[in-house]
């Protein structure tokens, strides 16, 4: 097992970061996703609001 000195960190070279670009893109793809799910479910809960509203409207002036 050879001995690791100060002069052999300095020395490396910096490795390349491929699967950081990829993690990111990944995460950004899946932040995307859930924000357009959440969306949804807010426009989904919107339009039942209103047909419940508009059932109690209906009822109220009958």
């Amino acid at each position: 097992m050879a001995v690791v000195t100060q002069d052999d960190l300095l020395s490396s070279r910096p490795r390349k970061k491929k699967g950081r670009k990829k993690g990111m893109a990944a995460l950004r793809k899946m932040k995307r996703a859930l924000a357009r799910r959440e969306l949804e479910i807010m426009r989904e809960d919107e339009e039942l609001k209103e047909q419940i509203y508009d059932v109690f409207a209906d009822e109220g002036d009958s």
